[in-house]
């Protein structure tokens, strides 16, 4: 079972004009594999058009793996799943490097379109947008 997107992602908030706190705060806490994570899974959500209430999952992960040379570099591997109004599953995964998070997100939510997942999302689990 894959958690809603972005679930247990921690955001701190500080006004916009407190730019050394901003900076300070970034520099403390930002974590670049997370933020990959989040980036990616929002991205599956944004491109369904789907919103909070609708049967979506997503979950993505560092992984390690060899690029073409041999050496181990971080990934990002990114599951997803829509629940169909007949109570199937749609599944997809994709693979790719972290800087393309937010690619890759929209990538297997074009898949999860393709094999139908626009039309198995419930009208009312979606952002409202007309489909």
């Amino acid at each position: 079972m894959l958690p809603a997107p972005a679930q247990g992602a921690l955001a701190v908030e500080c006004r916009v004009q407190d730019t050394e706190l901003g900076s300070a705060l970034t520099a403390a806490l930002d974590d670049e594999p997370t933020r990959a994570a989040v980036v990616a899974e929002r991205a599956v959500l944004a491109t369904l058009e789907a919103g909070c209430s609708a049967p979506v999952g997503a979950l993505a992960d560092v992984v390690s793996d060899l690029d073409d040379d041999g050496k181990a570099v971080d990934r990002l591997s990114l599951r997803a799943v829509v629940g169909t109004i007949d109570g199937a599953l749609l599944r997809a995964s994709v693979t790719g490097d972290m800087d393309d998070a937010e690619k890759l997100g929209a990538a297997l939510a074009a898949e999860l379109l393709d094999m139908g997942g626009l039309d198995a999302l419930p009208r009312n689990a979606g952002s409202g947008v007309p489909r």
